[in-house]
């Protein structure tokens, strides 16, 4: 990779970084729209997704993608 390339993908890097914190900060602020019972002891959409992910897909998973989606735009 020449030095050009090395210097696109720093920055392309960081702002993935910035981009991707910003994103779970505000799933992790969104309570609207969770499908976990209040007894599932999950807080906010990111722990919904971080669920999911880690165990199985739900029937409403494409919801989730919507909402991350959304929150990127």
């Amino acid at each position: 990779m020449d030095a050009r390339n090395k210097i696109l993908a720093a920055i392309a890097w960081r702002a993935c970084e910035r981009i991707s914190r910003a994103v779970i900060g505000a799933l992790q602020k969104t309570t609207e729209g969770m499908q976990s019972g209040s007894d599932s002891g999950l807080k906010n959409i990111w722990d919904e997704i971080c669920a999911q992910v880690q165990g199985q897909e739900s029937a409403l998973w494409e919801a989730h993608v919507d909402t991350v989606k959304d929150v990127i735009a």
